[in-house]
């Protein structure tokens, strides 16, 4: 069901990049770095970073199309993912709402929604463990589609180069699966793992060519 949905938000995301700079706005490409704070308490603070293309459909209002990563440690928990390290790519489309206070300064609000690709690595000592004992173990988490709101600001060094900050938080969600399987023989049990909170606060701050 969720690939479904991903394939046509990434087909939209890669006509619009081609289509919009055709109808006359202001077109822009960024590198961004900055800081994602999980607000789940057994999930690590960390750094991330990614791109972004911007366009200009008025003086007042912009898309965004985002693509953030970042590596968070997981402390484990009972029902939940045992110790090892999430991967969170968020995909985002976001409408800004910006107000020039001059030639230089743009400040802006925002929202949109996004999709998250997620993938976790157990911890070499988990699956140590387990195969101690004559188990292999993996964990999964599922993607997941979310949504977002922030504010930032533009300032522009130059009339076509800008410097950024910018700051999101973002709404998500995603369950997972384990699997047990027996080594000595071809015994295997699984199960679901319920969902798990992600909302992330994510700091970030670049630079922007427009053209």
């Amino acid at each position: 069901m969720k690939k479904k949905i991903l394939l046509p938000i990434l087909g939209i995301l890669f006509v619009l990049s081609f289509v919009l700079p055709g109808y006359g706005g202001r077109a822009g490409i960024g590198v961004t770095a900055g800081y994602a704070l999980p607000g789940n308490t057994n999930l690590d603070g960390a750094l991330t970073y990614g791109i972004n293309f911007c366009y200009e459909i008025t003086k007042y209002f912009a898309l965004e199309v985002s693509g953030l990563r970042f590596q968070s440690g997981v402390t484990g928990e009972v029902d939940s993912l045992s110790d090892g390290t999430l991967t969170v790519m968020p995909l985002q489309l976001s409408l800004q709402g910006r107000y020039p206070v001059n030639n230089q300064l743009v400040p802006y609000v925002s929202g949109g929604i996004g999709y998250y690709l997620n993938s976790f690595a157990l911890d070499n000592e988990v699956v140590n463990n387990w195969n101690a004992v004559n188990f292999d173990i993996e964990e999964s988490l599922e993607h997941a589609i979310g949504f977002h709101f922030g504010a930032g600001i533009d300032y522009f060094i130059i009339p076509n180069i800008a410097v950024n900050a910018d700051f999101k938080y973002c709404i998500f969600k995603a369950a997972g699966t384990w699997t047990l399987t027996d080594l000595t023989g071809t015994a295997t049990a699984s199960g679901d793992i319920a969902e798990i909170d992600l909302n992330t606060v994510i700091f970030t701050a670049g630079v922007k060519y427009f053209f």
